[in-house]
């Protein structure tokens, strides 16, 4: 069974990201034994005493290269749930959010 979360599709082989428009962004096909870990990360818009989620990724690592996908809304969480029901265990401090913690400490 395959579930698909806007352009990124989840079955039994692995996740899937397709490009946009067949040919913007940056496709990938991950099996589900290339994972070593995942991640997620949010990109916030701050001003006015108020924070917005501007855009939320989820990240794939392994051991060649780490994988982004842009995902929004009520997709990010369920996203985010058949990651952690596939493979529990292995989500990971985000990419993004190390090195902004180090950018924000002057490192």
């Amino acid at each position: 069974m395959s579930r698909t979360f806007g352009r990124v599709t989840i079955d039994d082989r692995g996740v899937r990201k397709a490009p946009l428009l067949w040919f913007f962004g940056s496709p990938f096909d991950v099996a589900w034994d290339d994972i070593t870990g995942w991640a997620t990360s949010e990109a916030v818009l701050a001003g006015g005493g108020s924070e917005q989620a501007v855009s939320r990724s989820v990240e794939l690592h392994t051991a060649k290269a780490v994988h982004f996908a842009d995902v929004s809304g009520p997709d990010f969480a369920a996203l985010v749930e058949e990651l952690e029901r596939r493979r529990p265990g292995k989500r990971v401090e985000s990419i993004l959010v190390t090195m902004q913690r180090f950018r924000g400490t002057g490192r």
